[in-house]
């Protein structure tokens, strides 16, 4: 069944320290690392698995089975280039899941959207019906039902080097009627090292029916055990990892990723 935050008739919408009095922090991982291991983590997008590593040759769109191709007949459907890189995620008697990359990251909604995915589901009365067709963000998979939330600076209190809080604006991509995300929020994964400190910042969803207009951005801190000096921020809960930047509203795609990023897109 597809996720009320997956907004089912939105169609093709469009992370060496120098100089510091304190001296040189130490590696020193301060939460346990959901997302340590790229490779391994579980990426959702609308709340389905994707798999970012298949490749077309193996999970082509050959590679249906009659059902799946069935569902792409199915009601409301959009008829799709079947030579276009898409790859098959799920395919079974109640959801058919295709994903691929964008050509180009897109900026959308306070997140960089790199993959476009078309799902399809069986109704009770057994027809094949579109569930949604458009660009997501790859998130991972949190415990215990929890979101990755997109993590900021707070612009109005940027942090110095000598700082061991840093203050934060982040934006929650459930579905909350417009209210912001105080009191939900939590720190999935802190981890500091020489280069980079990398956060996990998780919301827990409103309880009941909400809306899914835009977010407000929420304040939030982390405190380090060392020193930020000229450390970066990186926010690894999505793929590729995002160096946390100002807040800015409507900010175009200058965004600088972290180690995981592709070729498409600046290196931190």
């Amino acid at each position: 069944m597809i996720s009320r935050r997956m907004a089912p008739f939105l169609l093709l919408l469009p992370l060496a320290l120098a100089g510091c009095a304190t001296g040189q922090p130490s590696a020193a991982p301060t939460k346990a690392s959901p997302v340590a291991d790229a490779a391994a983590t579980t990426w959702l997008c609308w709340d389905e698995p994707i798999d970012p590593d298949r490749a077309v040759e193996e999970y082509g769109i050959a590679s249906l089975s009659d059902t799946g191709l069935e569902a792409l007949d199915g009601i409301e459907v959009p008829a799709i280039d079947r030579d276009g890189g898409w790859i098959v995620q799920r395919d079974d008697d109640e959801l058919v899941v295709l994903s691929r990359a964008l050509e180009e990251p897109l900026w959308w909604a306070d997140e960089v959207r790199t993959h476009e995915t078309l799902q399809v589901f069986k109704t009770g009365a057994g027809d094949w019906h579109l569930g949604g067709l458009g660009d997501c963000a790859l998130r991972a998979e949190l415990p215990g039902g929890a979101v990755a939330a997109s993590v900021f600076l707070d612009p109005e209190r940027l942090p110095e080097p000598e700082d061991t809080t840093v203050h934060l604006l982040v934006i929650e991509h459930g579905c909350s009627g417009h209210d912001d995300a105080t009191g939900r929020l939590s720190t999935l994964q802190l981890t500091e090292t020489m280069e980079r400190v990398e956060v996990v910042i998780a919301v827990t969803e409103r309880p009941g029916i909400a809306t899914c207009p835009t977010h407000p951005a929420t304040p939030y801190s982390i405190d380090l055990e060392n020193p930020l000096a000229d450390r970066p921020i990186v926010d690894v809960a999505v793929r590729p990892a995002l160096v946390a930047e100002p807040y800015e509203v409507g900010r175009g795609m200058d965004w600088p990723v972290g180690e995981e990023a592709s070729s498409e897109m600046p290196a931190a």
